[in-house]
């Protein structure tokens, strides 16, 4: 035990991801983040390493959350990696495949200890989850992890808990980083309610909260149309605006055949949710640019319409699905305005 911290050696004691399972009401368990390994730790790993004790420096870190993205370009990719980083959370991200199961679709089987196991931001088309291993199952609920989901964890969550398959180790030894398992998500079998500095705590055979994410999509140049699926399952933050940015940015690519440029696009979108006291409501609007360096441009102005919904200042609202369709092409569909004429006492013939 280092000084008053409760990390056993360096890594997390069984008690305190036990207690993730109580989810406690008071303030969670703060297992240290950084840990100055003690001489005889130092001694180990210099005989391990082939080194004097000497030259083992520095401190232990907790794992960052290997966190899955499916689709993008590493460029992308790398700039969700950056601003994760200015958040101040502790996760490496990675390209994994489509997590292509649903959230209704709930399958209760039970973790058995040491199984992989996969916690889940959403679902389907931009699928972004993380894959760990199962310690220990009590009736319904299931623990895992040994660090938190996110780097403040949160608390209270709602997660997509779902099966994994593990397919190979990755190791990242050649820039200093952690090594993860690759794995992909076989089915759904409950949520994740709690993520605490000890790990995180699922509920199996509960059904998760979904935010339906719809488009069809086609390419004015090809014909080519895309219906694309994707549930949002952790929309807190600016998670759900990245979702819907991610899900249209990759089937607009998919109808195109490649990675959006210049070009045009145009989007329809359906907003439906309910207000504080449980009233449904629906927000619509549509919108056409170009851009002669990402065609898809066009996706922000919903992204914003999301923003000022979720962060209004009246009260709280809750998404139950984004619907939208569209189109995208290569060519510059820029028209210019060449005479306005408005309705006067000038010009009384308008109307």
């Amino acid at each position: 035990m280092f000084w008053e911290d409760p990390t056993f050696g360096v890594l997390t004691p069984a008690k305190p991801m036990l207690e993730v399972l109580e989810a406690a009401q008071g303030a969670p368990l703060r297992l240290a983040r950084t840990i100055r390994p003690t001489d005889a730790i130092r001694r180990e790993i210099a005989a391990a390493e082939g080194v004097s004790p000497s030259e083992v420096q520095g401190t232990f870190r907790a794992l960052p959350t290997p966190l899955g993205v499916a689709g993008l370009p590493p460029a992308k990719v790398a700039e969700l990696q950056a601003r994760l980083d200015e958040r101040g959370e502790n996760v490496f991200v990675y390209r994994a495949a489509a997590a292509r199961i649903s959230a209704s679709a709930v399958t209760p089987t039970q973790f058995a200890p040491g199984e992989p196991l996969g916690a889940a931001i959403s679902y389907g088309d931009a699928s972004l989850y993380a894959t760990g291993t199962a310690t220990a199952a009590c009736g319904d609920y299931v623990v895992a992890f040994g660090h938190p989901f996110f780097w403040d964890a949160p608390g209270e969550v709602s997660l997509g808990l779902a099966g994994a398959e593990g397919l190979m180790v990755v190791t990242t030894k050649e820039w200093g980083g952690p090594g993860y398992r690759f794995g992909l998500l076989t089915e759904p079998r409950g949520t994740v309610v709690q993520d605490r500095f000890a790990g995180i705590a699922g509920v199996v055979g509960q059904e998760p909260r979904a935010t339906l994410i719809r488009s069809h999509l086609m390419s004015r140049d090809t014909g080519n149309r895309r219906h694309g699926t994707t549930e949002a399952l952790h929309t807190w933050g600016w998670w759900l605006e990245y979702i819907v940015w991610a899900h249209l940015w990759l089937n607009y690519s998919a109808v195109l055949g490649h990675y959006p440029g210049e070009g045009t696009a145009d989007l329809v979108w359906t907003i439906s949710g309910t207000t504080e006291d449980g009233e449904p409501f629906t927000v619509s609007n549509r919108s056409m640019a170009y851009s002669e360096w990402d065609a898809t441009e066009v996706v922000w102005r919903l992204t914003n319409a999301v923003n000022a919904l979720q962060f209004n200042r009246f009260e709280d609202v809750t998404f139950t699905e984004i619907a939208t369709h569209g189109t995208i092409s290569g060519d510059e569909l820029v028209g210019r305005i060449q005479r306005l004429r408005v309705a006067s006492t000038s010009q009384p013939a308008l109307r």
